[in-house]
């Protein structure tokens, strides 16, 4: 794990951008760097601090199932955020898109536009 806190060093001075508006793209930055290199990620959602991170299982293997015993961390612009937060509290962004599309969709189009409306995930009946 230690590649992704020197990574997220990377970003030093702009806690303040991706803590207050822009946490869903930190994580996605995360996701789209790391998912399938040593890891699973997915983008959680903290319902009550309105907050985006990322999990992380490490995972050197994508061709093998992940081991259920590895344990679960979570981060976000300030690192190694896992003490921080409960799995079970939180939402997992990737099945509440495939479960409430309707909440997802709202959960998006509130977050500043976090997805353009000609993207293929964008609900249709947003569009409107």
């Amino acid at each position: 794990m230690q590649e992704v806190i020197d990574f997220i060093k990377h970003f030093k001075g702009s806690e303040d951008v991706f803590l207050h508006g822009c946490c869903y793209w930190f994580a996605w930055i995360l996701k789209e760097r790391f998912n399938e290199v040593g890891y699973i990620v997915d983008i959680f959602h903290d319902p009550i601090e309105g907050h985006f991170i990322a999990r992380f299982i490490e995972h050197p293997d994508p061709l093998e199932p992940a081991d259920p015993t590895v344990p679960v961390r979570f981060f976000d612009i300030r690192g190694d955020v896992t003490d921080m937060y409960k799995q079970e509290d939180l939402e997992n962004m990737w099945i509440m898109q495939l479960t409430e599309e309707r909440r997802w969709g709202r959960l998006m189009a509130d977050c500043r536009e976090f997805i353009s409306p000609d993207d293929h995930r964008y609900p249709a009946w947003l569009k409107s």
